[in-house]
């Protein structure tokens, strides 16, 4: 993604304020008020990526673990028992 210098908006929104205000039209000056949402969106969304990427990476780690080994199932040796299924009583 490219990145865009904070001044850059910065100078693009004093010249949309500018515009905005020699507007007498309604809907023209609404054109300009949305222009100034989107770039302030635009560096609002891209600093909020930016502090979101490292965290993303850190969970992207693979993690070596040691294999685990679960025990073997422990039967119960009680009297009429006949194997290890559930259904045996």
């Amino acid at each position: 993604m490219m990145q865009v210098s904070v001044e850059a908006v910065l100078n693009k929104l004093t010249s949309e304020v500018a515009a905005a205000r020699q507007q007498h039209n309604t809907a023209k000056v609404r054109e300009h008020l949305a222009a100034i949402r989107a770039l302030c969106d635009l560096v609002l969304e891209e600093q909020q990526e930016a502090q979101i990427a490292p965290a993303a990476m850190l969970e992207q780690r693979p993690v070596h673990t040691a294999p685990s080994f679960s025990p073997a199932p422990v039967l119960l040796k009680e009297e009429g028992a006949n194997g290890g299924s559930l259904l045996d009583f």
